[in-house]
């Protein structure tokens, strides 16, 4: 799938979707609101080494802070952000909050070394003999 403009190649073949509305259970005093992703089947894999594509390349690599809802305190450490588009919904019609969805620009693949260097084994067998 490409953007709008063809400028550049988006990652996902359907947009992943989400929302945050009001919480409908009953844990709903101690957190009145909830979010909700919605990954298509058919991006679900492509969503999944988007993710690992962001991970295994540094430059992709920011300082940020994740909330530990038990705990109530801002966690800092290494992380990847993807950001998406959003509205804000009218709640007494459409039962949403905010709502939008991501589709990001396509990740530069790392490449995996195509030989491997056998010679720097650590364990090295002194016979081809099975062992049993």
């Amino acid at each position: 799938m490409t953007n709008s403009s063809n400028s550049f190649e988006l990652a996902l073949s359907y947009p992943v979707s989400y929302s945050v509305q009001d919480n409908k259970f009953e844990s709903k005093e101690k957190f009145p609101k909830m979010g909700k992703l919605t990954i298509p089947i058919e991006s679900a894999y492509e969503f999944a080494q988007h993710i690992m594509s962001l991970c295994d390349n540094e430059k992709y690599h920011k300082d940020i802070f994740v909330y530990d809802m038990n705990t109530n305190e801002k966690i800092p450490t290494k992380g990847v952000v993807i950001w998406g588009k959003g509205k804000v919904g009218n709640y007494d019609e459409d039962g949403y909050g905010a709502y939008g969805s991501f589709n990001p620009k396509k990740a530069e693949v790392k490449q995996v070394p195509q030989e491997v260097n056998w010679d720097s084994s650590p364990v090295v067998p002194e016979t081809d003999e099975l062992p049993f």
